[in-house]
C-alpha cells in the first residue's frame, strides 16, 4: 500500500525527494517481486497437482521441474509443437 501511495505522489515530488522516491520504489518492488516469487515456489514444490494449459506449461513458474505424471486433456486437438511443451517436463508417464 505504500508503494502505490508513493508511486501516487511522484508527480508532486522534485529534485532529491523525486530521486529517492524513485530509489524506494524500484527498491520496493523488487522485493515485492521476490516474495512472490518465493511464495509461488513454495506452492508449486507441495502441490500434489498442478494445472497448466499446453503453453502455461513453457512458462517460467514451471520452468526446470519434472513431473512423474503429465496428462495431456484433449490430445488429438493439440499441435505436436504444443504438446512437446509439457511432455518436455515428463520424468515418468504421459497420458494422452
Amino acid at each position: 500500500l505504500r508503494l502505490v501511495r508513493l508511486q501516487k505522489d511522484l508527480p508532486l515530488l522534485s529534485g532529491a525527494e523525486l530521486s529517492a522516491a524513485r530509489r524506494t520504489l524500484h527498491s520496493g518492488w523488487a522485493t515485492l517481486r521476490q516474495w512472490e516469487e518465493r511464495m509461488r515456489d513454495d506452492i508449486l514444490a507441495s502441490a500434489e497437482v498442478i494445472c497448466s494449459t499446453l503453453i502455461g506449461a513453457g512458462s517460467e513458474s514451471l520452468c526446470g521441474r519434472t513431473f512423474s505424471l503429465v496428462v495431456i486433456d484433449e490430445a488429438t486437438q493439440a499441435t505436436e509443437p504444443r504438446a512437446s511443451i509439457a511432455l518436455a517436463l515428463a520424468r515418468g508417464r504421459v497420458v494422452l
